[in-house]
């Protein structure tokens, strides 16, 4: 499992939303009222209708937000970091996205009506809310970049720096759940991890890899999506 490594620090709203200052008095009390709601790791987020609209707010932890086909096949589509949000889109159904808790996470749910105060108290909040739109769909895209139209080395590689802590070189991470990343099978990152092993970029233990060589690994998950960059420029 994904677990964190000791306790964590909870953020508070006012740290986390830029145009904090900005707002009146009477929507940040209402912000800061919000409850808090707290995930186990790995527990998914069970949210009504009515709820899935607005922004969640990670105060603490992380959110993984994937897609998962009836035959269990996951695609991770991006990750909520502590101090970010996640949008949520009111869908019911086929390609509804799964929200998940990557150890043990605290959020807050912004919805709707508040945000239309938020914006309606600060203009600043009006592009608070795009920049965080924008950068949710970014990051799609940058997934499916790097997952279609890169090798399934660069996206392994990609996977696991995504998953290393600020100030460690060891990701807590196992085939499988790399593969539901990808959208790929355990035995296609078993074979790609020990060729990354034999050219020491990597070490692998059960449930970790260590990373001997950052550099040369980021260099292997950013290869292809420089191609890609060149490719489009050229056209």
């Amino acid at each position: 499992m994904e677990r964190r490594k000791g306790p964590s620090r909870r953020l508070e709203p006012d740290r986390c939303i830029p145009c904090w200052d900005a707002l009146d008095a009477r929507t940040r009390a209402a912000i800061a009222a919000c409850p808090r709601k707290a995930y186990a790791d790995r527990e998914r987020l069970c949210l009504a209708p009515a709820e899935r609209t607005g922004f969640l707010l990670v105060l603490e932890g992380r959110l993984r937000i994937y897609l998962c086909s009836t035959g269990g096949k996951e695609f991770t589509l991006y990750h909520t970091e502590a101090g970010a949000c996640c949008t949520l889109m009111p869908m019911e159904g086929r390609g509804t996205p799964i929200i998940e808790s990557i150890g043990e996470s605290v959020v807050i749910h912004l919805g709707v009506d508040l945000l239309l105060k938020m914006v309606h108290t600060a203009p600043e909040a009006f592009h608070f809310l795009l920049q965080t739109m924008g950068q949710n769909t970014q990051a799609v895209l940058g997934n499916i970049e790097r997952t279609c139209f890169g090798t399934m080395r660069s996206s392994i590689a990609g996977v696991i720096l995504e998953h290393l802590p600020p100030d460690g070189d060891t990701a807590i991470l196992t085939h499988e759940q790399i593969a539901n990343h990808i959208g790929t099978t355990r035995e296609v990152v078993s074979r790609e991890l020990e060729l990354l092993r034999d050219r020491g970029v990597i070490a692998t233990g059960r449930g970790r890899i260590r990373i001997l060589d950052r550099g040369g690994l980021r260099a292997i998950a950013e290869n292809n999506m420089a191609d890609n960059a060149a490719r489009r420029c050229k056209k």
